[in-house]
């Protein structure tokens, strides 16, 4: 015989109702949380979507492109151990990083190149030269007590490339990316055929950004400049000045007007 025979029907009754009310609440509970769990992940859905569509939209603007990059870097990764060639890379390019006078932003670094940019209006010229003298003595004080450390031969110098144009801009996974010809004629600017190795390559595109011509700049002493237009696959035709840096021009100078004094 069951053990609830024993009990009252009243008390019998009232725990069922109990039992019932006990399972209702429970599923409302459910129901509840369900709910609340599902508004949670749409808000943060719709957070992540807003987020992703920023990333993927495209700014344009018009903007300088300066990349820096060391002249001799293949010769030097072939001749130098790869431990410590990257180390002596590293220390290079946050030199050149850390002595950029003129607060540009990074884009990415790219082996022996930093990609720098600036929305807005060209730098001039003279603030140009200034910061690339800066970064160039910099440079090579660095390399000079890398090499004195570690006993290194191969030569590494420095070239800049400056160009402007539209730029185009969006953003992936916090990194600002930037997509445009301007950036394709700046990258193959690297490979120009300069005989030599330190230089400030200048385009027509940014000196006409300025409305400026060279002879209108007061130069700096070191740089002799050299005109030059060369035709790539895919751009067409691209002009630009090299101011190549003769730092021992400064110093000839110097004795031909004391001399003359």
């Amino acid at each position: 015989m069951s053990e609830l025979a024993y009990l009252p029907e009243t008390l019998i009754n009232k725990a069922s109702r109990l039992s019932n009310r006990s399972t209702h609440f429970t599923i409302h509970v459910l129901l509840f949380t369900l709910h609340h769990r599902l508004g949670f992940i749409r808000k943060h859905y719709a957070i992540a979507y807003v987020l992703l569509r920023n990333q993927l939209k495209l700014l344009k603007m018009q903007g300088l492109i300066f990349i820096p990059d060391i002249s001799g870097f293949t010769n030097f990764v072939k001749k130098i151990n790869i431990n410590l060639g990257w180390k002596i890379t590293r220390e290079l390019l946050i030199e050149i990083i850390e002595s950029n006078p003129l607060y540009l932003e990074i884009s990415e670094i790219e082996g022996d190149a930093i990609l720098f940019y600036k929305q807005g209006k060209p730098l001039d010229i003279p603030a140009l030269m200034n910061g690339f003298q800066n970064i160039m003595k910099c440079f090579n004080k660095k390399y000079k007590e890398l090499r004195d450390e570690y006993g290194i031969e191969t030569e590494l110098s420095l070239k800049l490339i400056v160009h402007y144009g539209e730029l185009s801009e969006f953003k992936i996974k916090g990194f600002n990316k930037l997509y445009g010809s301007t950036v394709i004629e700046a990258h193959r600017l690297l490979k120009n055929g300069a005989d030599n190795s330190s230089y400030i390559l200048i385009t027509d595109a940014y000196l006409k950004a300025l409305n400026q011509s060279v002879e209108d700049i007061d130069l700096p002493d070191w740089a002799h400049s050299e005109h030059e237009s060369r035709t790539f696959d895919g751009l067409g035709v691209i002009s630009f000045y090299y101011f190549h840096y003769l730092p021992q021009l400064h110093f000839l100078r110097k004795e031909l007007e004391a001399k003359v004094a």
